[in-house]
Order: structure tokens, then C-alpha cells, then sequence
């Protein structure tokens, strides 16, 4: 037990990879830590309450990145399931403990591994229920009933997990515990600012991005299991998650660090395969600027910064890629580049394709 991380620990690993999200680094670094405390130690829990964890937060801010960074810190297999995928047990539709499956696949067949490995249930509020949740004659088989399916797992017991999430007489079926494994759900939760706002009284708070995104910080956004509820959650799953940690849009200066800061860079990664295109690529500032911007105006926050970039550099891609030469093409790309690429209809048009140039390092990024 004294060989594995402390929490303070897997938070400055996290630190290496993830950008921002202070707090939920923090949530999942002291869950991660009581998780591998449980799991070496081999007690169960008995009747004690699993400390699931919930991440609510806008798209695009780094939840599936989080999880998926975490589980290669710690050395665990894990799984990602969309919540929105799945119905109640005997409908048309997969189950919940699809999920569950492709842990074990992760785990490379091991059951015992993966009974602690890590599940990351992503959409979880899109089987909200508001208004139907609590009421049991108005069958909801892909938002309550999906829940209340969750419930058994959520808690740590035995289940009969089947291949790709489906019962059926061909289907093969394996019994895995759940109490060791450590469940995290994610969700947006749009519109529960609004539920916040009307308990509390105060205004501006929820997830949208701040008036200058470049500096300033979100007020904490902190739902109550009530909130939840109100939500459309059933009050018994909500009951099954008694860590509750907020995700915040990331701002101007996270996306820029994101695209290139150190090692663990966008840019970074895309020029270490442009090396096979004998093609390397440089931002200044403010095309930096610009293409972070672009990600805030389309709400989508990191997820969009790969796509970004590949429309702005595949054109020189197609133009100049492999063309002969023994030295590597160095282009760099500026503000007005970057500008005149997204919005131009026709990216492969010669007027949009500024010719090479040499580098100008004191104006470069990388």
C-alpha cells in the first residue's frame, strides 16, 4: 500500500496532461487514492456507500480526458459508455452493462482485474426525466428506467454482465462485482444553472463562458442532490453519488496552452506527424488567438482544435507535401492566414494558400 501514489501525486501527474479543471483534478486524485486503498487492501465495503462521482460540466472541457488520463496514471483498465445508447433491460435497445463488458475486455478477460478498473458513464443527463421521473406508471425506458437499471451497479453488487450489452439466448454472460470498481458519470446538465439560480438567488452562474474568457473565472457552480433531482434524476441514483464536482468552460488561455504548451501539445503532436509529410508548422500569437477564439464562439471547447487545425494546414498538406525536397518545409502560419482559411469557402483555392517563407522565430510559438 505504500507503493502507490498518494493523492497529491496522481493530482501533479493529472497536472502534466490535463489543462485546468482544477477541482475535478483534485476530486478524482482523493478518489483515485481511496479506490487503490480499497483495492490492495481487498476489504469490501460492506454496507458503506461507493463514492461514485459526478462531473457536470459543458462538452468539449476535458471529462473523457480526465477519465482516460487517469486510468493510464494508475495502470487501470477502464470503459467509456454513452448513457444515451441505452434502455431498460428487456426493450429493444443495449443495456447498461455493455459498459461493464468492454471493461473486461479491457482487462483483457481478467475478471478480477477488471473489478478494479474504472467506468466512465458519459450523457448521463440525457436520461433525465423531468416531471416522469418518480412517477412509476409512466413507463420511461430510456431515461428512468435506465436509472433505476443503474442502481445495482452504482451500489456494488453482483451482476450478470452480457457480451455487447445484449441478453439474448446467443449471448454470452460472465458475473462481475461491482464494489471495487470506481464509477465516474459525466453530463452537461444544460439549463441546470437555472434550477441553481431560482434556489440560491444569485445570477450568472452555471456553465457559460465568463464575459472575458481570457482571464476571468467562473463562480463555482455547486448543485445540490436536490438540484439534481429537480433535474430529472431519480432521487434514489442521486443517492448513489455523493461526490458532486463541476467542470468550467475552458477559457482563451487554456486553449492556447492546449494547442501549444510543451510537450503534450496539439501542434506538438500534428508536427511530429507532419515530419513524414516532410512539412513542419509554426503559429504566431495571435493565429493562436484566433483559433481559440473560434473554439469559444462554437461552444465546443477543446474538441473542436484538432479540426481547426487540420482545415488550416491541409492545404498546404495537398499543395506541398513530399515534393522533393531534402530539407523540411518550415510554414509558418499568422493571423491573417489563419483568418482567411476559416473563412473561405474554397480552402484549396490558390488566393487562400500563401506562399512558404521562412520561419521567424521571435514571432513564432513553437
Amino acid at each position: 500500500m505504500k507503493r502507490f501514489p498518494t493523492p497529491a501525486a496522481i493530482y501533479r501527474e493529472l497536472n502534466r496532461y490535463v489543462i485546468g479543471q482544477e477541482t475535478a483534478k483534485r476530486t478524482l486524485a482523493v478518489g483515485a487514492f481511496e479506490h487503490l486503498t480499497e483495492a490492495v487492501s481487498g476489504e469490501k465495503k460492506g454496507e458503506s456507500i461507493k463514492k461514485n462521482i459526478l462531473l457536470i460540466g459543458p462538452t468539449g472541457c476535458g471529462k473523457t480526458h480526465l477519465i482516460k488520463t487517469l486510468a493510464r496514471i494508475l495502470g487501470l483498465p477502464y470503459a467509456i459508455g454513452d448513457a444515451t445508447t441505452w434502455t431498460e433491460e428487456g426493450y429493444v435497445g443495449s443495456n447498461y452493462d455493455e459498459v461493464l463488458w468492454r471493461l473486461y475486455l479491457a482487462a483483457d478477460k481478467d475478471t478480477e482485474k477488471a473489478q478494479t478498473g474504472i467506468v466512465f458513464i458519459d450523457e448521463i443527463d440525457k436520461i433525465a426525466s423531468p416531471g416522469r421521473a418518480d412517477n412509476s406508471g409512466d413507463r420511461d425506458v430510456g431515461g428512468a428506467g435506465v436509472q433505476r437499471a443503474l442502481l445495482k451497479a452504482l451500489d456494488g453488487d453482483i451482476i450478470s454482465v452480457a457480451s455487447n450489452g445484449s441478453h439474448t439466448y446467443r449471448s454470452r454472460s460472465i458475473e462481475m462485482d461491482t464494489s471495487g470498481i470506481l464509477f465516474v458519470l459525466g453530463g452537461a446538465f444544460t439549463g441546470i444553472e437555472n434550477i441553481i439560480e431560482k434556489r440560491t438567488g444569485k445570477k450568472n452562474l452555471g456553465f457559460t463562458a465568463p464575459a472575458n474568457p481570457e482571464n476571468s473565472k467562473p463562480e463555482t457552480l455547486e448543485a445540490t442532490g436536490d438540484d439534481l433531482v429537480s433535474y430529472g434524476l431519480i432521487r434514489e441514483l442521486v443517492g448513489r453519488i455523493p461526490v458532486i464536482s463541476p467542470i468550467h468552460p475552458l477559457t482563451k488561455k487554456h486553449l492556447i496552452k492546449i494547442l501549444a504548451g510543451g510537450k503534450h501539445s496539439l501542434l506538438k503532436e500534428i508536427n511530429q506527424n507532419s515530419l513524414h509529410y516532410e512539412l513542419q508548422f509554426t503559429f504566431t500569437r495571435g493565429a493562436l488567438k484566433a483559433i481559440a477564439n473560434d473554439a469559444i464562439l462554437k461552444g465546443t471547447g477543446a474538441r473542436s482544435l484538432r479540426g481547426t487545425i487540420n482545415k488550416i494546414i491541409e492545404p498546404y498538406i495537398y499543395n506541398h507535401a513530399r515534393t522533393g525536397h531534402i530539407i523540411e518545409k518550415q510554414i509558418q502560419i499568422s493571423l491573417k492566414m489563419v483568418t482567411t482559411l476559416l473563412n473561405s469557402g474554397n480552402c484549396y483555392g490558390e488566393s487562400t494558400i500563401p506562399s512558404l517563407r521562412p520561419i521567424i522565430p521571435e514571432a513564432s510559438i513553437l
